[in-house]
């Protein structure tokens, strides 16, 4: 079990990666036109930072392979209904009211701005398109199938990690049942399950769709490697404060400048072959805290760290949808220079996000244990 030390830490990773992805939309529908080969030294840092919402989710992926890996690894005994039941209420406590959130804002950008084309311009790649706000394609995002078969709905794009993140709930636990009963007929049945479907796909749809699934779920299992590693040989890089510190600056480097390094080395790498060496960056991290619990953060610093984990899912899928709205509606013509009078707008807008993240973890994620136990109540079901 985690002592409060590496709960902070960890609490600290994730709500960071929370805000980096927030800060990074509104930093780029803010500043679409900032060039960093005409900016100082400053200013391309502060850019650099605000370039990190991919690879904060890639992060959040290896905490989610950790804790809910993780949680799968230390059951002796494996139960679908209480798993799913839990990993379903969580999920839906928040992205049911989001999504009717999302809807609400996109009608008023809509409404607002009845003649700006959808694609007038793009938030740090995140902006999918034409707004649609269809049944079908709400429900495709109530049973987590956006981006596999239908688009977000109401151009909430950061919903698009949140599908993959819950067929990786589903898939793990089946891959590690499916191991430790060694039923070869059933890993018989998901191989030729999976060549099937793959030989249905042009070479494009497998690029697009399947490679990304597959690299992003790896990254997902190095969360997981890392629980079993620290269970296994929990010494294994047991350091001093000073080299633990040293060592994760390292791999943080690493995990948020792989372009810069890898030019810099005069190196190139695929995208996906990058994004792994930043999954592996992460789940360094990761063991390097937890095998080193006696490096104690600050108080202060722990407490912020626990604090913006809190909301860090409420805040993540209720951003950006005031992002695109703040866009539309203050930045027509968006600023091509950081002064300081942008910069106060971009922290005052910030804050503004954070709030309504924090309102709506008050509103609907903190109360999720209680309505888990009335769903459970309700269907008559033992948690």
């Amino acid at each position: 079990m985690l002592r409060r030390e590496e709960n902070y830490s960890l609490d600290l990773l994730r709500g960071l990666s929370a805000v980096l992805v927030c800060l990074g939309h509104l930093w780029w529908a803010m500043f679409p036109l900032l060039s960093p080969a005409k900016a100082g030294l400053p200013a391309r840092l502060l850019m650099l930072a605000m370039s990190q919402g991919h690879h904060a989710v890639l992060a959040f992926f290896v905490l989610s392979g950790y804790f809910v890996g993780g949680s799968i690894l230390r059951s002796p005994v494996f139960r679908w209904r209480p798993y799913l039941l839990k990993r379903l209420v969580r999920l839906w406590a928040v992205l049911i009211p989001a999504l009717a959130f999302a809807g609400v804002v996109g009608l008023a950008v809509v409404r607002l701005h009845p003649d700006v084309p959808a694609d007038a311009f793009k938030i740090q790649g995140s902006w999918p398109g034409p707004y649609d706000f269809s049944l079908l394609t709400l429900a495709c995002n109530l049973a987590f199938l956006q981006k596999i078969v239908s688009p977000v709905f109401a151009n909430d794009g950061p919903l698009w990690s949140l599908s993959y993140e819950f067929w990786y709930y589903l898939l793990f636990p089946a891959l590690l049942l499916a191991w430790r009963s060694g039923r070869l007929v059933l890993w018989a049945f998901v191989v030729a399950l999976a060549a099937a479907g793959a030989a249905s796909l042009s070479l494009d749809q497998i690029k697009e769709s399947v490679e990304p699934f597959v690299a992003w779920f790896l990254v997902w299992m190095m969360g997981c490697g890392v629980y079993a590693l620290e269970r296994r040989r929990p010494q294994a890089l047991k350091l001093g404060p000073w080299p633990t510190l040293a060592l994760t600056a390292v791999l943080l480097a690493c995990a948020m400048a792989p372009d810069q390094l890898l030019a810099a080395a005069h190196l190139w790498l695929p995208t996906k072959v990058q994004e792994l060496g930043v999954g592996l960056a992460f789940a360094g991290v990761v063991y390097l805290r937890v095998a080193n619990p006696a490096l104690a953060l600050p108080e202060a610093l722990g407490r912020a760290g626990a604090f913006l984990s809190k909301f860090s899912y409420s805040l993540y899928l209720t951003h950006f949808p005031l992002v695109i709205l703040i866009a539309f509606q203050c930045y027509p013509a968006a600023p091509r220079e950081i002064s300081l009078a942008t910069l106060a707008a971009f922290l005052a807008w910030a804050a503004l996000l954070l709030l309504n993240g924090w309102v709506f973890w008050w509103a609907f994620e903190s109360r999720t244990d209680w309505v888990r136990g009335q769903v459970s109540r309700a269907l008559g079901w033992n948690q």
